[in-house]
């Protein structure tokens, strides 16, 4: 009986997902477009100008040549792709948490978090996180861990997506800290062997099509000067710093008004990155100190807190930069039955859901039945503040799930 509502439920979701795809997303399809035709039509090599990785490019490029035959609803093979990667996202979920799959399907598969911003709305995310959950089952949902497999798995995440360097900095920090201060090299080079191997084939690729002999790093390391605000659409404690400056200045505008290359947003943001990376190091030599490396789910928490502090703590981040971490705390919130875990994120996800709904609703095909913009400010500004506890709770209930662990 279990099984088939599982199955009805998974079913129920499939529609609601699949529906989307034949509605016209957010205004980033423009560039979708543009990069897939491009792909499709100059070659990857004269096609790439970084912000997203060549992987995605070449997603967009077999997008568009399928789009090229559905001219009406060209957007729809580009919306298909992601849903792609949704299935295979809930087919991993399940890997992790054989046990627990109507609690999987109920908390990420009928999510309107999940389901709206992705499949209607259209944000491309789901790629980047499916191999880095590829990298996860290597690292944390094995008998014995395959750090090249892991690494390769987060160098395409990488490719894919910018946003991966997160969870390499994690991996960094964990080698640093359990393995090259004692001298053992053999897992580390057997990671950064793989995490290396697909940026390195995609610039000598460049480079063969005398393009440049370092091209994809010089152009994918532009992401840092993407997008130079403060906050960009993001809900965080920096929306509500920024709407409050612009108050007291007697600023008009957008909330990306606030300039992190001039003083003193500049020095926000370098205190910002010096913080966040703080805060990794401390909790991996706290793990260290404590052996929790041979702790269950450890490296999926680890990669959980640099995607809760990334979009939390540093400046510059986009409305959708916390669908990551949502889903990284999934098998942590069933695992661990913490309460306050669910709780805090719980309301995150309910405050992220209303700022993307409000700004983007079910994209731009769509009329939206609920224009709830009208009511963005002053609530978002204080939803900021609330979402800024919220993720010191989730951050706090991942260390004390952690000391749970170890005893």
């Amino acid at each position: 009986m279990k099984t088939k509502i599982i199955l009805f439920l998974i079913v129920i979701g499939f529609i609601l997902r699949f529906a989307g795809i034949f509605f016209n997303g957010n205004h980033n399809f423009d560039t979708y477009h543009e990069w897939g035709y491009n792909t499709r039509t100059k070659g990857l090599a004269h096609a790439y100008n970084g912000s997203y990785g060549p992987v995605t490019y070449l997603i967009l490029g077999f997008a568009d040549s399928l789009a090229s035959a559905t001219p009406q609803i060209w957007w729809m093979p580009y919306k298909a792709a992601n849903l792609l990667f949704e299935v295979l996202i809930l087919l991993v979920l399940f890997r992790f948490l054989p046990k627990h799959k109507l609690e999987t399907v109920i908390l990420y598969w009928l999510n309107p978090w999940f389901l709206i911003p992705g499949s209607w709305a259209g944000f491309w995310d789901a790629a980047h996180l499916f191999f880095i959950l590829l990298a996860l089952v290597f690292l944390d949902f094995r008998e014995k861990r395959n750090f090249f497999m892991s690494g390769l798995m987060l160098g395409t995440a990488f490719c894919v997506k910018p946003q991966a360097v997160a969870a390499i900095s994690v991996m960094a920090i964990f080698f640093l800290v359990f393995k090259l201060i004692r001298f053992k090299f053999k897992e580390f080079i057997q990671f950064s062997t793989g995490l290396m191997l697909l940026p390195f084939i995609f610039n000598f690729y460049f480079f063969i099509n005398a393009i440049g002999a370092n091209f994809f790093f010089q152009e994918y390391s532009r992401f840092r000067l993407f997008m130079p605000y403060l906050v960009n659409s993001e809900i965080n404690i920096w929306h509500t710093i920024t709407r409050v400056i612009m108050f007291y200045q007697n600023m008009t505008g957008p909330i990306f008004s606030l300039d992190t290359t001039t003083y003193p947003y500049n020095l926000i943001e370098k205190a910002a990155y010096i913080i966040f990376l703080l805060l990794l190091v401390f909790y991996m030599i706290k793990s260290f100190l404590r052996k929790s490396d041979t702790d269950k789910l450890f490296f999926t928490k680890s990669f959980a807190l640099p995607f809760i502090l990334m979009p939390q703590i540093l400046t510059r981040s986009h409305a959708y930069h916390f669908y990551t971490a949502t889903i990284l705390l999934i098998p942590l919130i069933i695992e661990s039955k913490d309460r306050r875990l669910y709780i805090f994120w719980a309301i995150s996800i309910a405050i992220h859901f209303f700022n993307i709904f409000a700004a983007y609703g079910f994209g731009r095909s769509i009329i939206n039945p609920f224009p709830i913009h009208f009511w963005r400010e002053p609530f978002i500004s204080v939803f900021g503040f609330i979402q800024f506890l919220a993720s010191i709770g989730l951050v706090y209930a991942i260390f004390v799930s952690d000391k749970k662990d170890g005893k």
